[in-house]
């Protein structure tokens, strides 16, 4: 694991049974994800072998126990987007031409959520508004160590 920035999102003292309450993320159930098809339908009601707005099959669909997770809440990303969910998502961020952490950005209004959604497909990644967002994989892979740096696009061996 990659310590420095590790270390500053997790507190001292993690163990195993603190994964999920720090490293897991997700969206809200009422999050709209586009079918191929030109559907919009929520999350929650996505389907494995879905087929989403720019070819991207639904190989695995995440349903998370929120109630022991640190925060979710309504983000507003760079590009002006609105997203309900949360702690740990990761976003392409066209300002800086790299991933960034939902964390990261700029937060409204805590939400109560008891259940969140993620999506794992075929090419890691996902679309959702107009925010390109990477799946459930990459709450975990953004604190290994890789060439080149921390988890960022322009690392050799970056995940994608």
């Amino acid at each position: 694991l990659h310590s420095n920035k590790f270390m500053n999102t997790i507190r001292t003292g993690f163990t195993y049974k603190d994964i999920h309450y720090y490293l897991d993320g997700g969206f809200s159930h009422d999050t709209k994800i586009e079918l191929e098809d030109g559907r919009s339908v929520n999350i929650c009601d996505i389907d494995v072998n879905d087929i989403l707005r720019f070819g991207e099959e639904v190989i695995g669909i995440v349903e998370i126990d929120s109630t022991n997770i640190s925060n979710c809440f309504k983000y507003k990303l760079p590009n002006g987007d609105i997203i309900s969910g949360g702690p740990n998502l990761n976003f392409y961020n066209e300002n800086i031409n790299d991933v960034t952490n939902i964390n990261e950005v700029q937060n409204d209004n805590e939400l109560n959520c008891n259940k969140i959604y993620h999506l794992l497909t075929d090419q890691k990644q996902f679309t959702i508004q107009n925010t390109l967002f990477y799946d459930y994989d990459s709450a975990l892979e953004r604190y290994l160590e890789r060439d080149g740096g921390f988890y960022s696009i322009h690392a050799k061996n970056f995940y994608l």
